[in-house]
């Protein structure tokens, strides 16, 4: 998988995925983003389907083999990228659905149950989107003072993880881990994603 990068990092004991779509093909972003307007805009997609995305909107949930949005080379390229850091049986499921968040849209923080790896694929990002924040599953750290301190160990006590995505970026995460995403209040554009639930790891041998 060529122009690909993958980086792996623990918050709060906990391994964050943080992928790279690869270059080759970042004219699928645009492709994507496209048809996802225009879903949105005939009623496709829209306000119904999830109510965890403020003034947002989802699509119908599918299976990844069955994503409108994806082409076969879309897909391949997607489990190329899972099977890099992920240990996934043959019988893996992956479900799948696409967020769209307008200016000041949000979502309020959430797990995602049924399922062992979560995801999410952004396809666009426009400045001053809000960003994805992850939240230390200890709820004792929300009481610490340890956050207003400063210094990298200090930091890493930090009690919430906020990260600011980009286009083409992929990332993989426990399904446990509580998350969130902050208002873009100053966005130009349509922020539009594509989340992941992803069931089917190897256990030990």
């Amino acid at each position: 998988m060529d122009n690909s990068l993958s980086d792996v990092q623990l918050i709060f004991g906990t391994p964050l995925w943080r992928l790279r779509w690869p270059g080759s093909r970042s004219e699928s972003l645009g492709r994507i983003a496209a048809q996802v307007e225009a879903d949105i805009s005939s009623g496709e997609i829209n306000s119904g389907f999830n109510k965890s995305n403020f003034l947002g909107s989802q699509s119908r949930r599918c299976l990844l083999r069955e994503s409108p949005y994806l082409q076969d080379a879309d897909r391949r390229v997607l489990l190329e990228m899972f099977h890099s850091v992920l240990p996934l049986n043959t019988n893996f499921r992956i479900i799948t659905w696409i967020n769209c968040s307008p200016v000041g849209s949000h979502n309020s923080a959430h797990m995602h149950p049924g399922a062992e790896i979560s995801g999410v694929f952004y396809i666009s990002v426009p400045p001053e989107s809000g960003r994805i924040v992850f939240r230390d599953p200890r709820p004792q750290s929300e009481m610490s003072q340890l956050s207003s301190k400063e210094g990298k160990i200090f930091n890493a006590l930090a009690p919430r993880f906020p990260l600011s995505p980009a286009p083409g970026d992929v990332l993989l995460f426990p399904s446990w881990l509580m998350h969130q995403v902050e208002p873009g209040y100053g966005q130009k554009g349509l922020r539009i994603s594509m989340a992941f639930n992803i069931n089917g790891l190897k256990g030990s041998q």
